[in-house]
């Protein structure tokens, strides 16, 4: 005997359409209010981002927690409120120093695989960092202006934390820590794998 097809009720196809609907525009409210572009100004931050690249910038990231070790940052310069992007070498309660062409971070030379340039310039005063304080410094060492130039940054100055490239297309990929979450800082692109 051959069943009969019943189509379902278009009231259990309103109900679907509706959780949908308010999934969709939960996820649209979410984003608007978390997530914010920002265009990269300088080559700072080369070769982990270039003049230019497009970022996704977390702007709840830090509502909760403080950064930590190796994350970019998207600040407002206390000099001129300029939007810069820098990254995490040093968190609150630390003590910081550059010299000797390395960054110094408790009497501890930091590994930084990410950081480029042959003059770094020296900051040979240790600087101890306070409770809402971190030290930025760019990747690109020879053409960065960061917590040598105007110190550390207060945890006030943060518009958030840049997770993603979107854009250009062929540099598209998630900004990840190493692979075995040991604090080093390391960040690169999927792409660039």
């Amino acid at each position: 005997m051959a069943r009969k097809f019943k189509p379902k009720s278009t009231a259990t196809y309103g109900w679907g359409s509706a959780v949908t609907l308010l999934l969709l525009l939960g996820l649209t409210l979410w984003v608007s209010h978390s997530l914010r572009l920002v265009k990269v100004p300088s080559k700072s931050m080369a070769p982990t981002l270039k003049p230019g690249d497009i970022v996704t910038n977390r702007v709840d990231a830090y509502r909760k927690r403080l950064p930590k070790r190796g994350e970019i940052v998207v600040f407002h310069d206390k000099r001129n409120g300029e939007l810069l992007i820098k990254r995490v070498v040093g968190v609150p309660g630390e003590r910081i120093a550059v010299w000797s062409g390395r960054v110094w971070v408790n009497g501890r030379r930091l590994d930084e695989p990410y950081a480029i340039g042959r003059q770094v310039r020296e900051y040979p005063e240790e600087v101890m960092l306070q409770d809402d304080e971190v030290w930025v410094m760019g990747d690109n060492r020879d053409f960065s202006d960061d917590s040598r130039d105007y110190g550390p940054v207060n945890t006030s100055q943060l518009v958030g934390h840049a997770t993603a490239i979107i854009w250009p297309a062929d540099r598209r990929g998630r900004l990840e820590p190493e692979p075995d979450g040991s604090e080093s800082g390391r960040s690169r692109t999927r792409a660039s794998e």
